[in-house]
Protein backbone atom coordinates (compact mmCIF):
# COMPACT_ATOMS: atom_id res chain seq x y z
CA UNK A 1 0.00 0.00 0.00
CA UNK A 2 1.32 3.41 -0.96
CA UNK A 3 1.17 6.05 1.77
CA UNK A 4 1.00 9.61 0.59
CA UNK A 5 2.77 12.05 2.89
CA UNK A 6 1.72 15.64 3.12
CA UNK A 7 4.57 18.01 2.31
CA UNK A 8 3.96 21.51 3.64
CA UNK A 9 4.24 24.29 1.06
CA UNK A 10 7.43 26.33 0.97
CA UNK A 11 6.77 29.46 3.01
CA UNK A 12 9.39 31.51 1.17
CA UNK A 13 8.23 34.35 -1.03
CA UNK A 14 11.54 34.64 -2.89
CA UNK A 15 13.48 31.97 -4.77
CA UNK A 16 16.65 30.76 -3.08
CA UNK A 17 19.78 30.44 -5.19
CA UNK A 18 22.51 27.99 -4.22
CA UNK A 19 26.00 29.38 -4.63
CA UNK A 20 28.84 27.90 -6.68
CA UNK A 21 31.28 29.50 -4.22
CA UNK A 22 30.48 29.67 -0.55
CA UNK A 23 31.04 33.10 0.95
CA UNK A 24 33.05 33.24 4.17
CA UNK A 25 31.10 35.12 6.82
CA UNK A 26 32.48 37.03 9.80
CA UNK A 27 30.97 39.01 12.64
CA UNK A 28 31.69 42.57 11.48
CA UNK A 29 32.16 43.80 15.06
CA UNK A 30 34.40 41.03 16.48
CA UNK A 31 35.93 39.82 13.17
CA UNK A 32 35.23 36.25 14.35
CA UNK A 33 34.63 33.68 11.60
CA UNK A 34 31.01 32.49 11.73
CA UNK A 35 30.60 30.16 8.75
CA UNK A 36 29.71 30.07 5.05
CA UNK A 37 26.78 31.47 3.08
CA UNK A 38 25.54 28.63 0.89
CA UNK A 39 22.46 30.19 -0.68
CA UNK A 40 20.94 33.63 -1.21
CA UNK A 41 17.63 35.23 -1.99
CA UNK A 42 16.73 38.88 -2.24
CA UNK A 43 15.47 38.75 1.37
CA UNK A 44 17.86 36.42 3.18
CA UNK A 45 20.44 33.68 3.13
CA UNK A 46 21.37 30.28 4.51
CA UNK A 47 24.47 30.08 6.64
CA UNK A 48 26.27 26.84 7.50
CA UNK A 49 28.14 27.16 10.79
CA UNK A 50 29.84 24.98 13.38
CA UNK A 51 28.31 27.31 15.97
CA UNK A 52 24.71 27.26 17.09
CA UNK A 53 23.11 30.71 16.81
CA UNK A 54 19.81 31.25 18.62
CA UNK A 55 16.63 32.41 16.91
CA UNK A 56 16.17 36.16 17.02
CA UNK A 57 19.90 36.89 17.25
CA UNK A 58 20.88 39.99 15.27
CA UNK A 59 24.34 40.10 13.73
CA UNK A 60 26.29 42.61 11.67
CA UNK A 61 27.83 40.31 9.05
CA UNK A 62 30.71 40.77 6.68
CA UNK A 63 30.52 38.35 3.75
CA UNK A 64 33.76 37.78 1.82
CA UNK A 65 34.16 36.40 -1.69
CA UNK A 66 37.79 35.53 -2.36
CA UNK A 67 38.14 35.65 -6.13
CA UNK A 68 41.85 34.94 -6.21
CA UNK A 69 44.94 35.23 -4.09
CA UNK A 70 44.75 39.05 -4.14
CA UNK A 71 41.23 39.81 -5.33
CA UNK A 72 38.64 39.87 -2.58
CA UNK A 73 35.15 41.39 -2.45
CA UNK A 74 33.33 42.12 0.81
CA UNK A 75 29.94 43.43 1.81
CA UNK A 76 28.37 44.18 5.16
CA UNK A 77 24.77 43.51 6.05
CA UNK A 78 22.69 43.22 9.20
CA UNK A 79 20.74 40.00 9.67
CA UNK A 80 18.37 38.33 12.07
CA UNK A 81 18.42 34.57 12.67
CA UNK A 82 15.00 33.20 11.67
CA UNK A 83 15.84 29.49 11.61
CA UNK A 84 18.46 27.44 13.39
CA UNK A 85 18.79 23.66 13.32
CA UNK A 86 21.32 20.86 12.90
CA UNK A 87 22.59 20.03 9.45
CA UNK A 88 22.58 16.45 8.12
CA UNK A 89 26.27 16.58 9.06
CA UNK A 90 25.94 16.85 12.86
CA UNK A 91 29.09 18.99 13.07
CA UNK A 92 27.23 21.89 11.42
CA UNK A 93 24.12 24.02 11.89
CA UNK A 94 21.83 25.45 9.24
CA UNK A 95 21.14 29.07 10.10
CA UNK A 96 18.40 30.91 8.18
CA UNK A 97 19.05 34.64 7.96
CA UNK A 98 16.75 37.55 7.16
CA UNK A 99 18.34 40.78 5.88
CA UNK A 100 17.19 43.57 8.21
CA UNK A 101 18.90 46.62 6.69
CA UNK A 102 18.35 46.13 2.97
CA UNK A 103 18.82 49.18 0.75
CA UNK A 104 19.26 49.71 -3.00
CA UNK A 105 23.04 49.29 -2.89
CA UNK A 106 22.91 46.07 -0.88
CA UNK A 107 20.10 44.72 -3.05
CA UNK A 108 22.26 45.36 -6.15
CA UNK A 109 25.15 43.44 -4.53
CA UNK A 110 22.87 40.49 -3.67
CA UNK A 111 21.47 40.45 -7.23
CA UNK A 112 25.00 40.58 -8.65
CA UNK A 113 26.06 37.63 -6.49
CA UNK A 114 22.97 35.63 -7.46
CA UNK A 115 23.57 36.29 -11.17
CA UNK A 116 27.29 35.52 -11.07
CA UNK A 117 27.78 32.74 -8.51
CA UNK A 118 24.27 31.43 -8.02
CA UNK A 119 22.41 28.61 -9.74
Amino acid sequence: MLIKRHTPPDQRKFKRHNLFYYLDVYDHTTHQFIGHLVDLSSEGAMLISKNFIALGTRIDLRAVLALGSRDQQEFDIQVEVVRSNRDANADYNNIGLYFTDMNAQKKAIIEYLIENIGF
